[in-house]
C-alpha cells in the first residue's frame, strides 16, 4: 500500500508525515489535520497504522466521538478502531487489493 502524503476526508485536506513518535505508533492531530507515523516501523506496520489512524479521522469527521455519541468512550473507540483496521488490512492484503507501488 502506498501511504499518501496528503488525502481528503469530509472536505478537509490531511497530511501524513513519517517522523519520530514516542510510546505509540502514530499521533493524529485533528486541529492541524495531520497524521504522524513512527518512521522506524516496518512497512506493513506503517500501513496498518495508517488505516488505524484513517478510521479515527473518519470517526472524528463524522462527529461520532463527541459527547453523547457512540464513541464518547475513547477506550471503546480505540478497541473498535484496532479491530477494524487490523481486519481491513488483512482482507485487503489476503485478496491482493493492496497496491504495493
Amino acid at each position: 500500500m502506498r501511504i499518501p502524503a496528503k488525502f481528503r476526508a469530509n472536505g478537509l485536506e490531511w497530511s501524513v508525515i513519517e517522523g519520530e513518535v514516542e510510546d505509540v505508533y502514530a499521533i493524529t492531530t485533528f486541529k492541524k489535520q495531520t497524521i504522524l507515523i513512527e518512521q522506524s516501523l516496518p512497512q506493513q506496520l506503517k500501513e496498518q497504522t495508517f488505516l488505524h489512524e484513517l478510521l479515527h479521522v473518519v470517526i472524528w469527521s463524522a462527529g461520532l466521538d463527541t459527547k453523547g455519541s457512540i464513541f464518547e468512550d475513547t477506550e471503546l473507540e480505540e478497541r473498535t478502531v484496532n479491530s477494524m483496521a487490523n481486519g481491513l488490512y488483512q482482507v485487503l492484503n489476503d485478496n491482493g487489493l493492496l497496491n504495493k507501488d
